[in-house]
């Protein structure tokens, strides 16, 4: 089996039979090399090899994470209901998430759907990482999941991982104890939009909640939201439903298109099919390093990416090391050279950038992504001299996730190198 052209990203994978039937449906969190394990003869069970003598094509659906991977695999399993995922290993039942619907609802993880009042999300295959992302989403949520109601504040209340605590709120006044309990509904409905796959809607809910108390100073519930949106942000990032992924099996790449699309739209230039980041990372001048990052079509290409060990300056000056870095790529010649040039910075890096492009005589637009207000820098020509334009996307706009996720990459790859060059420091 052809396994060249599955792609590296999380998703789902369906194998099919000659007929067009489903065989099986699993998720990855990298769906090329999971994939490929199917056909390592050594390496997979008796059961396992049946069924692989049994595919005749493969199909994937990418997603932008292992996340929504994990919810598009249940529902696509609940649909198809394919041979092999009902025969699951050892002829357990599969992992539901149970909601139940009594006056503090809990979240619990069953095998089947044993009542019709509670609300299921499922099935999901491995308990293990249906486990760990509950333990994820309470860190974000709290809730409850003691079996009774007491009058003693649970264990988990201590560890902030039960808030509002059911035990705590029995003991309340009824007009205090009214406010918490709808507090505690409340952050329920918010899990149940989340395992629905509502996350854009979800997203968009908590930025309103938190402008709203920022707007009437309380400022601590306003922080509290701020660091879920921050949470949920990692576990999706860019927040998509899964019906979106059920009805165009291509999403994944469309999303990309629309990224690079957008950002030509905005900055005026032809679709840049290829970025490149910069980055320095440094200690107050030592052990400074900087970065060049490659995406190609939206996708980081690593083969193409080069660190530099910054030579010329061991004293604090992030412009004069962008400067060495780039002279030093542009003398290379047989590096093909980008459609952008993303810095990481203000006006003052941009420039830098700027003049080390006029130089080299190229004249490729080069842009800035200022970390403080998420602003793109962009360079103009005046009659005045050096003039920017400052550009703020909104907050769900698809030119500005790529520019972050390269400004983001060029980052944690100068900073990788920056902290091996201070740890092989301290050896000697």
């Amino acid at each position: 089996m052809d396994t060249t052209r599955i792609p590296t990203t999380p998703g789902v994978y369906l194998f099919k039979n000659k007929a067009g039937e489903i065989l099986y449906i699993g998720k990855a969190i990298q769906l090329k090399n999971r994939v490929k394990s199917y056909f390592q003869k050594n390496l997979i069970g008796e059961k396992t090899a049946r069924m692989v003598a049994q595919i005749d094509s493969i199909q994937t659906i990418r997603t932008t994470s292992e996340f929504e991977a994990l919810l598009l695999e249940a529902k696509l399993i609940r649909k198809y209901l394919p041979k092999y995922n009902v025969a699951s290993r050892d002829d357990k039942h599969p992992l539901y998430i149970k909601i139940t619907s009594e006056e503090y609802p809990k979240i619990q993880t069953v095998r089947r759907e044993d009542d019709k009042t509670s609300l299921y999300f499922g099935p999901f295959p491995s308990s293990r990482v249906v486990k760990d992302t509950l333990r994820f989403v309470r860190s974000i949520f709290p809730y409850c999941t003691e079996k009774r109601i007491g009058n003693r504040t649970c264990f988990y209340a201590h560890l902030g991982l039960c808030n509002p605590c059911p035990n705590e709120i029995t003991r309340l006044e009824p007009a205090q104890k009214r406010l918490e309990k709808r507090r505690y509904r409340h952050t329920m409905t918010l899990i149940k939009r989340l395992f629905s796959g509502k996350l854009r809607g979800l997203m968009r809910q908590l930025q309103k909640e938190m402008n709203e108390h920022a707007k009437a100073e309380r400022y601590e519930q306003a922080n509290s939201i701020k660091q879920q949106l921050v949470k949920l942000d990692y576990l999706t990032t860019p927040r998509l439903s899964v019906k979106q992924y059920l009805e165009n099996p291509n999403l994944y790449s469309d999303i990309r298109e629309r990224e690079l699309t957008e950002l030509g739209t905005v900055l005026t230039i032809p679709t840049p099919r290829r970025i490149e980041g910069y980055d320095i990372s440094n200690t107050m001048g030592t052990h400074a390093t900087g970065s060049m990052v490659t995406f190609i079509d939206g996708e980081a290409e690593k083969q193409h990416y080069r660190k530099f060990k910054i030579r010329l300056k061991k004293t604090p000056d992030d412009v004069f090391m962008m400067k060495e870095m780039l002279r030093r790529r542009l003398n290379h010649t047989e590096w093909d050279y980008p459609d952008l040039f993303l810095i990481d910075g203000g006006e003052t890096q941009v420039g830098a950038a700027q003049s080390v492009l006029a130089e080299f005589r190229l004249a490729t637009r080069v842009i800035g992504l200022a970390k403080q207000m998420e602003e793109l820098v962009v360079p103009i020509t005046s009659s005045r001299g050096q003039r920017f334009r400052r550009i703020r996307l909104p907050a769900g706009s698809s030119a500005l996730a790529l520019l972050q996720r390269v400004r983001d990459e060029a980052h944690r790859f100068a900073r990788s190198y920056h902290l091996l060059l201070r740890k092989k420091g301290m050896l000697y």
